[in-house]
């Protein structure tokens, strides 16, 4: 009797602990699920008020290049009345890269977001930009950016691609301003 009243305590126990179980593992999905969407929707509110900043991990020329690390102060900063850019880029003559940085403030922009799916994907077109090194001078040219926001993450790959060289992108992330 005694080992039938133990046998059925412990399926007790063991029933009981497993719904509880089951239960933390219903609400640790559920926070974890409300968490993301509390991300997704920080960052989707960064990118409808241009307020966010990009920081890249890591870089590439698209002439083939080998992926590097850049700097560790980089940035480009998208505000709604203005863009900064402080980002090192790669050309390349013959079989020689040369570094180099874009470092410019652009008051004037256009942009774009669109949802993409898992991604959401920015554009910037920037006509004219004020060379932070040398206020004097006007960088001519058009510099076409492209974003790619992963939802999820917030994993970005960043492409500029300017009108008188050859496009760099960039991995990295977004924060808001």
């Amino acid at each position: 009797m005694k080992k039938l009243l133990f046998s059925i305590m412990l399926v007790a126990i063991v029933g009981v602990a497993t719904a509880q179980n089951y239960s933390d593992k219903a609400i640790r999905e559920a926070k974890r699920a409300e968490r993301q969407q509390v991300y997704e929707a920080k960052l989707l509110q960064a990118l409808k008020s241009q307020n966010f900043t990009f920081t890249a991990n890591s870089m590439q020329a698209n002439i083939g290049g080998f992926m590097n690390v850049p700097f560790a102060h980089n940035y480009f900063e998208v505000y709604p009345n203005f863009v900064d850019v402080n980002l090192p880029y790669l050309t390349a003559f013959a079989v020689v890269a040369t570094p180099y940085i874009y470092n410019f403030t652009a008051n004037q922009y256009t942009y774009t977001l669109y949802d993409n799916g898992e991604y959401w994907v920015v554009s910037v077109k920037i006509d004219s930009a004020i060379n932070n090194q040398s206020p004097s001078i006007t960088q001519s040219g058009t510099y076409n950016i492209h974003f790619q926001i992963y939802k999820k993450t917030g994993v970005t790959t960043l492409t500029i691609t300017p009108s008188m060289s050859a496009a760099m992108t960039y991995q990295g992330f977004v924060t808001l301003n």
